[in-house]
C-alpha cells in the first residue's frame, strides 16, 4: 500500500551503534595507548553526549572489545566500571555505577566484548555520558598475567527514533 496524501508511515525505532570519544588514554613513554598493562591498576575513559535521536526511556549499552595474546587457557581479567550521566550545569559524579565489578574471562587471542547497561530512566536528552573502565592487573584474581588491549575503542548502542 503506497503512502496517501497527508499520510506518513509511523517511525520505526532502530538500534544504532556509535563510537565514544576517548577522554583518558594511558601513556607509555611518549605514546598514548588503549591498553591495560599487567600488575597495576590502570583506567581508560570515554565520553559521549546522549544522541539526539535516542528514544527516551530506553536503555543505553556501553561496550568495548578486549583481547590478550599471551596467557593460555581461560584467564580472568579483573575490571571495575564507573559511569556517570549529567546534563549541563549538573555536578558530575558516578551516579550510575561506581567501581562496579565486571570481570572478564579472556581466552588467548579471543576478542571478547565487555558491556555495561545504563537504565533509560537514568538518562535525559542532552546529557553527557562518561565511562571509566579500570583493570586491576595486580589483583590476585586477575590471572591474565599480561597486557589486555582495547580493540577499536568504546561504543554506545541505543534505540533510535528511526529518522534519517
Amino acid at each position: 500500500m503506497g503512502e496517501e496524501e497527508g499520510y506518513s508511515a509511523p517511525e520505526v525505532p532502530v538500534m544504532r551503534k556509535i563510537a565514544m570519544a576517548p577522554t583518558i588514554l594511558n601513556v607509555i613513554g611518549t605514546k598514548a595507548t588503549v591498553r591495560w598493562i599487567d600488575g597495576v591498576t590502570w583506567s581508560l575513559r570515554w565520553g559521549a553526549p546522549v544522541p539526539l535521536d535516542w528514544v527516551e526511556g530506553t536503555n543505553i549499552v556501553l561496550g568495548v572489545l578486549c583481547v590478550q595474546v599471551d596467557t593460555d587457557g581461560s584467564p580472568t581479567a579483573v575490571f571495575k566500571s564507573s559511569i556517570q550521566v549529567a546534563s549541563a550545569g549538573e555536578t558530575m559524579d558516578m551516579n550510575i555505577e561506581d567501581l562496579a565489578p565486571c570481570n572478564l574471562v579472556l581466552p588467548k587471542s579471543a576478542h571478547v566484548a565487555l558491556s555495561r547497561t545504563i537504565p533509560g530512566v537514568e538518562v535525559e536528552p542532552g546529557a553527557f555520558i562518561d565511562w571509566a573502565l579500570y583493570r586491576y592487573g595486580g589483583d590476585a584474581v586477575d590471572t591474565v598475567n599480561s597486557t589486555v588491549y582495547c580493540i577499536f575503542g568504546a561504543w554506545m548502542e541505543y534505540t533510535a527514533t528511526g529518522d534519517e
